[in-house]
């Protein structure tokens, strides 16, 4: 009988986004007949809390805060050693060096999943270290058609070196959700009030400014809507001075991170993604898979989630009237809304599950390591 095989998962950072979702799914759901999950990650947060009440085996913090640690490294390289790794998978242009390095001085393979266009292609020295490092790494996974194709095109990567995979999610976890009185009183939503909603991390690259800009413009003819923003940030105080800037008052609910994601989307009437780049969102997998329209930008893997006009509509990024108008679109007609959400929901559960990407993930696990 072969050998169980250990993975070695390696990211950067340890709060809860779609790299760090993967992670655990991977980690809970590889076949344990013929895998075992380890991690490595560069400091403390959720993602290690979320690990370790799921048993993971290991764990292994970096102790500096210099970029290049090579104490890291050597730690790595022991890690390795000392449980008998078989691979790396490294999730991070930061971890990608580490594994790099770990793989050639340990001799075992390595394989990087690229999330999101934005990390890789905003500096040049990321994509420098690309080129050097490809010929070691045994294949490059893409979340997304376009980041495969920037890959291939910008990076000039082999077609043979990259492999298509999307993320997949825990479609069981997104169905309706009944009994929602509880939570509608801890957020003062009314029965009658229109929910706009979005979940995701506080940064730039998410775009919230147009979100509540356009937001603001809706208020007028939707004086019951309001807006839930799920997730936390170093740009929360900027973005909650714009709401008060623009006159919102409490119509806009900055949720902070939330353990009951699928029932603050069970609440919702659209959800809004706004981001100005986005790999394979799993927040917009999220959405659909819980019956709901959604407006999305018309960037990165986006288009190739949402179906336009079937499961959601697409709108150009950074363009709070446009956005603004496709909500407004969406919020005056309710029986197309719940049309377009039971076309996403069957789309995800088709295409974007969590069997189907563990199990894409196990088979190129298994390719590389016969």
């Amino acid at each position: 009988m072969d050998r169980i095989k250990k993975i070695l998962h390696l990211n950067t950072t340890s709060s809860i986004g779609g790299a760090e979702q993967m992670i655990i799914d991977l980690a809970e759901q590889t076949s344990l007949d013929k895998f075992r999950t380890y991690v490595s990650v560069l400091r403390e947060g959720e993602l290690l809390s979320e690990l370790r009440r799921r048993h993971v085996k290991f764990i292994w913090l970096k102790e500096s805060t210099r970029v290049y640690d090579y104490k890291f490294l050597r730690n790595i390289v022991e890690l390795i050693r000392q449980n008998r790794i078989d691979l790396i998978h490294s999730h991070t242009w930061g971890t990608d060096f580490y594994g790099y390095w770990g793989s050639k001085i340990s001799g075992i393979p390595m394989i990087s999943t690229i999330h999101d266009r934005y990390y890789i292609f905003e500096k040049w020295t990321r994509r420098l270290s690309y080129r050097l490092f490809i010929n070691h790494i045994k294949k490059i996974v893409a979340v997304s058609k376009d980041i495969k194709g920037l890959l291939i095109d910008e990076l000039k990567i082999s077609s043979q070196k990259v492999r298509l995979i999307y993320n997949g999610i825990n479609t069981l976890k997104f169905q309706t959700v009944e009994n929602l009185d509880m939570i509608r009183d801890e957020l003062d939503l009314g029965r009658h009030d229109l929910v706009i909603g979005n979940v995701g991390n506080l940064r730039e690259v998410k775009d919230h400014r147009t979100l509540i800009t356009a937001f603001s413009k809706i208020v007028p003819l939707f004086p019951r809507s309001k807006l839930l923003i799920v997730g936390e940030g170093k740009l929360k105080p900027d973005l909650k001075k714009l709401c008060e800037e623009l006159g919102l008052g409490e119509r806009v609910l900055f949720l902070g991170h939330r353990e009951d994601v699928p029932f603050i989307l069970s609440l919702l009437d659209v959800f809004i993604l706004p981001s100005v780049s986005e790999g394979c969102s799993l927040s917009l997998l999220e959405a659909m898979a819980a019956g709901k329209a959604v407006v999305a930008t018309n960037v990165g893997g986006n288009p190739e989630l949402v179906l336009n006009g079937k499961t959601g509509i697409l709108v150009p990024p950074s363009q709070p009237d446009q956005l603004a108008e496709k909500m407004i679109h969406l919020l005056s007609n309710e029986d197309l809304r719940k049309k377009m959400g039971a076309e996403g929901r069957k789309r995800v559960k088709q295409k974007f599950s969590r069997e189907s990407m563990v199990k894409n993930y196990e088979e190129l696990y298994s390719r590389i390591l016969r």
